[in-house]
């Protein structure tokens, strides 16, 4: 579904990334792990098209993707949820989810609307007991949900996550990866970056390890999981 070839990409000159190439394979959870300043980020918004590529190819379902617009890839059905969430603290949950839809027509509006927001609120209840609440009054945990929410309402084919549990309690941390891997069951492939080493390994059906803007290292989740070199720098040898 998702196939990164060569990309290299950063900022102000500098290049970040160095000739990655990944695959995502449709119906999977893939996820991406690296330390800090190993250029995950970097990685997603350059598949999303916030950040241009300067080398290399990006295509999604079989088509050249490289450096086309975020509206365009949303079309297509790519969403990326950022690290950030990026919500508008003064709209309701609700109007936040409705702007998921931004990108799409007014036919899909009329038409999908009303069932992906039932779809949402399945998936997150709390987001519909607090439908006509302000964003900006929701728990860091409940803000998450929103951002996903809001992605879904595009009805994605692949979903882009960037650090979905950064700075959120753990309970609501297993509750977010609970909802992912339903998202997946329902048929959303997931290319997930993750600072949560050992629970997005043990979820995901393939992963890759960045480090300094270079792939180096790929298996199933279990394998990278289980190599020595991960469990001693991710996971405190543990």
């Amino acid at each position: 579904m998702l196939k990164v070839k060569n990309v290299s990409a950063g900022y102000d000159g500098i290049d970040v990334l160095h000739e990655v190439s990944l695959n995502v394979n449709e119906g999977e959870i893939v996820s991406l792990v690296g330390l800090n300043g190993a250029g995950k980020s970097t990685l997603l918004k350059t598949i999303s098209g916030i950040l241009p590529a300067k080398k290399g190819d990006i295509y999604f379902d079989d088509q050249k993707v490289t450096n086309h617009s975020t509206d365009s890839l949303v079309k297509k059905g790519m969403v990326h949820v950022p690290e950030s969430r990026f919500l508008f603290p003064a709209l309701s949950v609700k109007e936040n989810l409705l702007l998921g839809t931004a990108a799409k027509d007014n036919k899909f509006r009329k038409l999908k609307s009303d069932e992906l927001f039932n779809f949402v609120f399945d998936l997150f209840p709390v987001l519909k007991e607090r439908s006509s609440q302000r964003a900006g009054t929701l728990s860091g945990g409940e803000q998450q949900m929103l951002a996903i929410g809001r992605g879904l309402m595009s009805n994605p084919k692949l979903l882009l996550l960037d650090e979905p549990s950064l700075g959120i309690a753990p309970i609501l941390v297993e509750k977010i990866f609970e909802s992912l891997l339903m998202l997946n069951k329902e048929g959303i492939t997931i290319f997930l970056v993750e600072q949560n080493v050992s629970i997005s390994l043990d979820i995901s059906h393939h992963a890759y390890v960045l480090d300094l803007g270079k792939v180096i290292m790929s298996g199933t989740g279990k394998e990278v999981l289980n190599n020595p070199q991960t469990q001693e720098v991710y996971l405190g040898g543990f």
